[in-house]
């Protein structure tokens, strides 16, 4: 969400599992599941995951704002913090990232989808524009054609990136964390020119 393309959550790595801190500040949730790191082409330090995940958003639409962009899964980069070989998030520039340690589009649990609102194709700026409120319908596509549907619930108020009150981490936290049901967390930066903080939006799966 910044030209420095700041990390949303980090992840700890060990080969041959990833194990996925869900943190931000001090605190977070952990879980842990294999994932196979790939190098990108042309970049040793930018891995992503293998596609191999059933329900993998490809699409996520809100049309009553005629918004509607590309998801591709997010990557991470390879980073040393204090002496331990971490991985830090990368949101894609021209689409928004799926956080693949997330539930997968209409599954049980917290898919979280993140996307830039400042650079890049800032396909999320409506969010950070203010335009989405509680009552729209998302659509989220999966690569075999399935719309799956939830309906906004929430959106947070902006909540600051550094020097943020334990009741802001907590908030962040909460909304990160997995989910009993199927939930869509989307997040964003705000304000629409720069990244001070950054806004979620949480939306409950419409029951079929």
């Amino acid at each position: 969400m910044t030209k420095q393309k700041t990390s949303l959550i980090h992840r700890t790595f060990s080969v041959p599992l990833l194990c996925v801190v869900l943190a931000l500040s001090t605190l977070g949730v952990v879980a842990c599941q294999p994932i196979q790191p790939v190098a990108v082409a042309g970049d040793p330090s930018l891995v992503v995951a293998q596609q191999t995940y059933a329900n993998a958003p490809v699409r996520l639409a809100i049309p009553a704002i005629d918004m509607d962009v590309a998801v591709t899964p997010a990557g991470w980069q390879v980073i040393e913090s204090s002496g331990v070989r971490t991985t830090e998030w990368v949101t894609p520039e021209n689409s928004a990232g799926w956080h693949v340690n997330s539930a997968g589009a209409g599954e049980e649990g917290n898919t979280i989808i993140s996307g830039h609102q400042a650079t890049g194709a800032a396909v999320f700026a409506p969010i950070a524009l203010e335009e989405v409120v509680a009552g729209q319908e998302i659509v989220v596509g999966d690569a075999d054609g399935t719309e799956h549907r939830y309906t906004v619930t929430e959106i947070s108020k902006p909540l600051p990136i550094d020097n943020a009150s334990q009741e802001e981490s907590e908030q962040v936290a909460a909304y990160l964390a997995p989910s009993d049901t199927a939930r869509l967390t989307l997040i964003t930066g705000w304000p629409a020119f720069t990244t001070s903080h950054r806004i979620f939006v949480v939306a409950e799966a419409v029951q079929k």
